[in-house]
């Protein structure tokens, strides 16, 4: 008890009871999960949203200078069966990732590149410029702690001769040179997962013989690794395609694929929680909160691409394994897996 100042009255002490300092504590700490539930839902969107939103102008420029490049490309003109060297020629080589690396001839828009090289030497004289030999292709960033959402895709422009000679640099046929550079390399994009290519119409991709009577036509090689179009020269490594190289007919299009993870920082990533072996058609992962599950959903663990129907409650079900010319294999617990925003090319060549 106590008393007031004004006439000494007692008066009672409030206090709160053991109940009621547990009720506050519980309402808090209810309060206080909704709050950072909420905060970190809205944190999961956020990041979804900027690497789509990184993703989408990524490829906005990527698929500009693709196009760009692809317009100036040079047609396929054959000569007793076979492309003749001094117009063009298209190449690709499936990687075992699923990636390519895609080459083809363009014409130079910028006249004032032409040269004269050798001026010395009539006989080695040779004329540079007019048409160049561009490359595409993914490797994997140099950067600390990079992983494969940070993998980089790159173009290279090469000079080539009158005579269709690709030359580095210093103006060597760049079979004859040890370490050869190209005229102009540049990084077009941080966050590339994968970039192949596809001959898109059947009919104009047909392999080209040369037979008794000329040129004999049949239908292309159903090996994955030569659903795209390599030409047998020895500037290329053709190690990795199986069987003997072919020569093929000019095609009507080209189909690019692409997939971004809009850059390291915000692409989406998790782990997988067990081993998935091959033909296992569900998987258990970590670190996603959400993923797309609209057709063609596609998701990278290790090196294997795989599709899926639906993810709920951390397993993503209805797996299709060895997409993108990848292989259906083992992949290891705690092994990466990534996903990223699927984009597609189709680009009618110049005939």
């Amino acid at each position: 008890m106590s008393f007031s100042r004004r006439g000494l009255k007692p008066t009672a002490l409030s206090a709160f009871t053991i109940i009621e300092l547990l009720v506050s504590i519980g309402i808090f700490v209810v309060s206080s999960m909704l709050m950072l539930g909420a905060m970190f839902g809205a944190t999961e969107v956020f990041r979804r949203g900027e690497a789509a939103r990184q993703a989408g102008d990524e490829a906005t420029a990527v698929i500009a200078a693709l196009q760009e490049d692809l317009s100036r490309a040079v047609p396929i003109r054959l000569r007793d069966g076979k492309p003749a060297p001094e117009w063009g020629r298209l190449y690709a080589r499936a990687q075992s990732d699923g990636n390519c690396q895609l080459g083809f001839v363009i014409e130079n828009p910028d006249r004032s590149q032409v040269r004269w090289i050798n001026e010395s030497d009539p006989v080695k004289k040779r004329l540079l410029g007019v048409r160049a030999w561009v490359v595409w292709y993914v490797v994997p960033a140099t950067t600390a702690g990079a992983t494969a959402a940070d993998d980089e895709l790159w173009r290279e422009e090469w000079d080539m001769t009158e005579d269709g000679t690709i030359v580095e640099k210093g103006g060597e046929p760049r079979s004859t040179v040890t370490n050869p550079e190209p005229r102009k390399e540049e990084l077009v994009t941080r966050g590339c997962l994968h970039f192949a290519a596809w001959a898109e119409v059947a009919q104009a991709h047909r392999l080209v013989k040369t037979g008794a009577g000329g040129p004999e036509f049949a239908w292309e090689s159903k090996d994955a690794n030569e659903e795209v179009i390599p030409f047998a020269n020895a500037d290329f490594d053709t190690s990795q395609l199986v069987g003997t190289p072919a020569f093929y007919a000019q095609p009507d299009a080209l189909r690019i694929s692409l997939v971004l993870t809009g850059g390291g920082r915000y692409a989406t990533r998790g782990t997988l929680i067990g081993t998935l072996s091959p033909g296992d058609t569900q998987a258990r992962i970590t670190g996603i909160k959400a993923l797309p599950t609209t057709g063609g959903s596609l998701l990278r663990i290790g090196n294997e691409w795989i599709r899926y129907d639906d993810f709920r409650g951390g397993r993503v079900n209805g797996l299709k394994r060895g997409q993108l010319r990848t292989a259906d294999g083992t992949c290891a617990d705690r092994s990466l897996v990534l996903a990223g925003q699927p984009f597609s090319l189709v680009v009618a060549l110049p005939r």
